[in-house]
């Protein structure tokens, strides 16, 4: 009975412990961590960083919205036949999500992004090529049409949970446009962890 009441306890410390600004109130975070993506036609993860800021205003105790600008480190990895080959495509993504906090500290997030594509290149066997730079001389050869999307749209879902202005947050990027023209929709899905200080 002690130990359940002593566990009682501390959870009621950690919620109470859990910080968000009232309402009315808008806050700047810094944020960084790791990216997992995957892309529809390569048969590896690729792991990479991601890091930039959050604008969010806290509109009632249980709902806010966030605007935010941050680099992201994504593409794909593949080995087929012994072959290793990766597309590295970096973004800037700019995520307008909406936060339901279900208790105090802890949010639900949905919303929607577009992402910039900033640099691309395609590592194989020890060569490593810029894709803007490739792909004309690809298509003179070969009379192709396709290419890397400069925009592409995807809809992040996740959660958080913040304590004492830091701020732990998972979110899972369902991609909506291909990466690339061609007919078959191919999708960059994306998993991102990441840690931040409200200021």
């Amino acid at each position: 009975m002690k130990r359940i009441l002593s566990f009682a306890l501390m959870c009621l410390w950690a919620v109470g412990a859990a910080a968000q600004p009232e309402a009315g109130t808008l806050t700047v975070q810094p944020k960084a961590g790791l990216t997992i993506s995957s892309l529809m036609d390569w048969n590896k993860v690729k792991a990479g960083f991601c890091f930039g800021a959050e604008l969010e205003y806290q509109f009632t105790d249980g709902f806010s919205l966030a605007l935010a600008a941050l680099y992201s480190d994504q593409g794909g990895n593949d080995n087929t036949n012994g072959v290793k080959s990766t597309l590295d495509l970096d973004y800037l993504n700019v995520p307008l999500m909406a936060n339901i906090y279900v208790v105090k500290g802890l949010a639900l997030r949905i919303g929607t992004q577009v992402g910039f594509r900033l640099h691309s290149s395609f590592r194989s066997d020890g060569v490593k090529v810029n894709m803007d730079q490739f792909l004309p001389i690809y298509y003179h050869e070969t009379g192709g049409n396709f290419r890397l999307r400069s925009v592409v749209f995807s809809v992040p879902v996740g959660i958080s949970y913040e304590f004492r202005r830091i701020v732990l947050d998972a979110r899972y990027h369902f991609g909506i446009t291909s990466y690339i023209n061609l007919s078959e929709p191919l999708r960059n899905n994306v998993f991102q962890l990441t840690l931040g200080f409200k200021l």
